[in-house]
């Protein structure tokens, strides 16, 4: 299925690693021409390097990165506008229903829903669609981060317990149905999809990819 993103520009936060990372190079594969922002310059150089290796040789790198902070107004410059396009904003499943000892995550997160629904209403006249997707477990840096630390706490023995074993507890104690962790792919191309002409239609949308975990819809 052809996406029509042969030729766009997509911006990408977050993009040297996790969801960012497997978004940037869906879009990619797809034919766009990405830009991957995130503060650390050195995992961000080898993050395109990786992506554009990948990818069919051509005269020009596809992914171009750029070391900012996003949170920071001077980090950002705004984009013309060009007639369109598509915001996806990643959020996770906090913002639709708040658990206990949430606070201040969930908060926040609902009001990125908040701030998906408004901005779609406001930007349609001018065809950008506003949606986000609200994430459940995925194979991210930051969980074998996080694994790798609890290791080190227990005396170093990573063989005590893999990463996968790591994972697998997880998926175990939020009782996902589909009884697995997402990996960081499937995230980025229903991201991809959301960015594509093929999504034309859908906007102030919050699509939940928790593999059925969340009570709400």
């Amino acid at each position: 299925m052809d996406l029509g993103l042969r030729g766009k520009t997509a911006v990408v936060s977050g993009g040297s690693e996790g969801i960012g990372y497997a978004t940037a190079l869906s879009l990619a594969r797809e034919g766009a021409n990405v830009i991957i922002a995130a503060r650390r310059e050195s995992v961000l150089q080898d993050a395109a390097a990786r992506i554009n290796a990948d990818l069919p040789r051509s005269t020009e790198p596809q992914v171009i990165p750029i070391s900012c902070d996003v949170s920071r107004p001077e980090g950002v410059a705004l984009l013309m506008q060009s007639g369109g396009g598509s915001i996806v904003n990643v959020l996770n499943l906090g913002a639709k229903q708040p658990g206990a000892a949430s606070v201040p995550t969930s908060v926040s997160r609902a009001a990125g829903m908040a701030l998906t629904k408004a901005l779609s209403k406001e930007f349609a006249p001018d065809n950008i669609r506003v949606n986000a997707v609200l994430i459940g477990l995925v194979k991210s840096g930051q969980h074998a981060r996080s694994w790798r630390a609890r290791s080190a706490a227990a005396g170093g023995d990573v063989s005590a317990q893999s990463l996968d074993d790591f994972y697998t507890a997880m998926v175990q104690q939020r009782a996902v149905p589909l009884g697995r962790i997402a990996e960081a792919e499937e995230a980025g191309d229903l991201i991809t999809f959301l960015c594509s002409s093929r999504a034309t239609y859908i906007t102030g949308t919050a699509i939940n990819f928790d593999g059925g975990t969340s009570a709400v819809v």
